[in-house]
């Protein structure tokens, strides 16, 4: 009978499919606390201590805020040159410097920025992946919002009321160094919502996947179902050319 393809599975839920649960020490988001979103306000934090977060490409940085007589702890992606003891300012009225959350709106064209909303008061949304920022290309006053060029290229348009992170996330380099054994891969996929490892298709027989069998991969219907369409999909002729 042979068994569906791996892409047909993915939606299951099943347990190689789904990421471990209560896997992230804390929800890394900007706060929509009312003196952050405010005009004219903002407030101070210090940079506690920075932690590693299971499941993620980037560290996070703990930041101790005062709000009145009480004392929060925010967690937010690290940014590339933050260190411990440095002062962060959250708010509309914040400074333009590293680490800082800040409007979109008022940083200069050409800085490089994170954790960007897409929504004022979502948290972020862009660039919070290791090493990934994006580039504040122009601002259009009178329509009120900001064009920015995302780490995929893609030009979009965001409320320039929402908040953003001045600097590019950390982490940028993990990829470089090779993991050199099956050992190291497991323990990163293990705390991500990847099945690992993969068999190729090719390398599979023919009634597991379309590949399978060491024969030519054989083309597939447009109206195949999703999970089915892989390799030559719909071509508009086969063999060889006479």
């Amino acid at each position: 009978m042979g068994k569906r393809t791996r892409a047909q599975r993915y939606g299951r839920g099943t347990g190689p499919y789904r990421a471990p649960p209560n896997i992230h020490i804390a929800e890394a988001k900007i706060p929509d606390w009312p003196e952050t979103t405010a005009e004219g306000q903002k407030i101070v934090g210090v940079v506690e201590d920075i932690v590693h977060d299971p499941g993620r490409s980037t560290p996070l940085a703990v930041i101790r805020i005062w709000r009145g007589e009480r004392v929060e702890r925010v967690y937010l992606p690290c940014v590339e040159g933050l260190y411990v003891g440095k002062k962060i300012q959250l708010g509309m009225d914040a400074e333009i410097d590293l680490g800082n959350i800040v409007p979109v709106g008022k940083v200069p064209e050409g800085f490089y920025v994170s954790n960007i909303e897409k929504i004022l008061g979502d948290g972020g949304r862009y660039a919070r992946s290791g090493g990934a920022y994006a580039v504040v290309r122009a601002h259009d006053r009178k329509k009120g919002v900001t064009e920015l060029i995302l780490p995929s290229k893609r030009t979009i348009s965001v409320d320039s009321r929402s908040r953003c992170q001045i600097g590019i996330i950390a982490g940028g380099g993990r990829e470089e160094l090779p993991l050199v054994k099956a050992g190291n891969a497991y323990y990163k996929w293990m705390n991500k919502t990847r099945k690992w490892p993969r068999t190729r298709g090719t390398a599979m027989n023919p009634v597991d996947h379309r590949h399978g069998g060491g024969r030519r991969r054989r083309p597939v219907k447009r109206t195949a179902p999703p999970g089915q369409k892989v390799g030559i999909i719909a071509p508009k002729r086969t063999g060889k050319r006479d």
